[in-house]
């Protein structure tokens, strides 16, 4: 996947997506419930409080230069890291990607590069978009690592 990753060709995207599959099972029939149809709650609820954090790891302060690039339509977006975790990052950047569009990113901090493939995850109009990583080499995790337990030393001083 390194090689894939190096060359950017569609055909090796296109090998790599063909990979997965997506469900396109129907819904159930039936009468569904929705938000409003639920009773109410007794116990006090505070703003946010109900809905878990989506995020499986922690995310850390690491700023960056970010070269996001979509090889079918070879379109690059370039931009800043602004939080940084085992799972993810959130890039800041003028544009961004559709949700769900695969990704090669290239992140670039004090002379070193971290390298991986990611489907973006979120995204925000004029804001960035949040990355979620996959196919990332252990070489690659490390540095990764390393840049986060610095900014978490930084963050506990």
């Amino acid at each position: 996947m390194q090689a894939a990753l190096a060359l950017g060709s569609r055909a090796a995207l296109l090998a790599f997506v063909s990979n997965f599959t997506i469900s396109t099972s129907a819904r159930p029939a039936g009468p569904t419930i929705g938000p409003m149809d639920r009773p109410a709650s007794k116990r006090s609820v505070t703003a946010g409080g109900r809905f878990p954090n989506p995020r499986s790891a922690p995310r850390y302060l690491v700023t960056a230069l970010a070269d996001v690039f979509e090889p079918t339509s070879r379109k690059h977006v370039t931009g800043w890291t602004s939080t940084v975790g085992d799972a993810g990052c959130h890039i800041r950047a003028g544009d961004s990607f559709a949700i769900g569009t695969i990704v090669q990113l290239r992140i670039e901090q004090e002379g070193r590069a971290f390298e991986t493939w990611a489907r973006v995850a979120s995204a925000t109009p004029q804001e960035g978009m949040g990355l979620a990583f996959f196919d990332t080499a252990q070489s690659q995790r490390d540095l990764l690592k390393t840049w986060m337990n610095r900014a978490r030393a930084i963050g506990e001083s």
